[in-house]
């Protein structure tokens, strides 16, 4: 959840903002304050919530006149939550999901149209969202969701979030190529045998790594890959990166490196990250700052780092997709949740 928020703790920006739920209550000048109800995967910490509850919401009741409140949902239950929820018409002004999905979540009916509330409340938005990449969200020329970020180069799906902790303790400083990755595990595996090896095969950021261009996921999930030296469309599962990222991984798993949750209970990956058993895990930029408390939680003496792969070689942007912010169309306040938006 800290994703949107970390962007909100800086200039009271967010890169996990979300929360809320929506009711009216009085100010103390009497007038109403609006409640905009954000929903979001993940735990609260203690500093976030005290966070929240005091400079936040000041600057809330300042800048809109609104009250933000987060409900989060745990990583492993959110989307089956979500989908309860707003099928229940639960006070839900705005949540989190991936871009890549907005075609299922207009199918559902889970997503509002966007466009007279972007005219009306998004003014400071569009100035700073450039149209191609508010296109993304758009569907038969309607808008149903906000891209929750925005930059020609990001860490999304490109780098590997490591106990740094025990990655020292192995007599390691840093992560650079696949065969540190897997010099880690193996002394992870006789210093730490109470350890569960990593939580995650990581494709992406191996797939990046073992790429010889840039590959950017463009359509069908992770099926479609577009080469960006080559201009040519693939079937990313026909491309070399993709063999040479199953034969590493499959040396892994031969080893007894990898255990067979990574890949029958793939989607659970952060969540097994967060237990404290478990080595690393796919990351973008600040995962480590949005999964700490939880490792924490479990294993006090946790730290996490994020690394990139042959960090020698240009940050290839090697997803379309992303992350996008929805208004419900059952949302009680939507007009806060927009101008909560566009404040951001």
């Amino acid at each position: 959840m800290k994703r949107l928020l970390i962007l909100t703790a800086a200039v009271i920006m967010a890169t996990g903002l979300l929360g809320g739920c929506s009711s009216k209550g009085e100010s103390k000048e009497g007038t109403k304050t609006q409640t905009v109800t954000i929903l979001y995967p993940g735990d609260e910490s203690d500093r976030m919530s005290e966070f929240m509850s005091n400079e936040f919401a000041e600057k809330m009741k300042e800048d809109l006149g609104i009250k933000v409140e987060m409900v989060y949902t745990p990583w492993d239950q959110y989307w089956e939550q979500k989908d309860i929820m707003l099928a229940a018409q639960e006070p839900i002004d705005l949540y989190w999901d991936g871009l890549p999905d907005l075609a299922t979540i207009v199918n559902k009916k889970q997503a509002a149209v966007l466009n007279d509330l972007i005219d009306k409340y998004g003014q400071n938005l569009l100035k700073v969202l450039p149209e191609e990449q508010l296109k993304g969200a758009t569907i038969n020329g309607e808008v149903y969701g906000i891209p929750s970020a925005y930059a020609p180069s990001s860490g999304m799906f490109q780098m590997v979030c490591v106990r740094q902790d025990i990655l020292e303790a192995c007599g390691m400083t840093e992560i650079k190529t696949t065969e540190d990755l897997k010099l880690f595990a193996e002394k992870a595996k006789k210093l730490y045998p109470e350890m569960k090896g990593p939580a995650d095969p990581i494709f992406k950021p191996l797939t990046r790594y073992f790429a010889d261009e840039q590959l950017t996921w463009c359509a069908n999930e992770d099926a479609v890959v577009y080469g960006d030296t080559t201009n040519k469309v693939y079937d990313y599962y026909e491309t070399d990166a993709f063999k040479k990222v199953a034969q590493y991984n499959r040396q892994m798993y031969n080893e007894g490196l990898y255990s067979d949750d990574l890949t029958t209970k793939y989607n659970e990956r952060d969540s097994r990250m967060q237990t404290g058993l478990y080595l690393w895990v796919e990351g973008s930029l600040g995962k480590e700052n949005e999964v700490i408390s939880s490792v924490k939680a479990n294993a006090p003496d946790a730290r996490l780092k994020s690394y990139i792969l042959k960090p020698e070689e240009p940050r290839y942007i090697i997803a379309t997709g992303g992350e996008v912010l929805c208004i419900p169309q059952t949302a009680p306040n939507p007009e806060g949740a927009m101008k909560f938006i566009d404040w951001l």
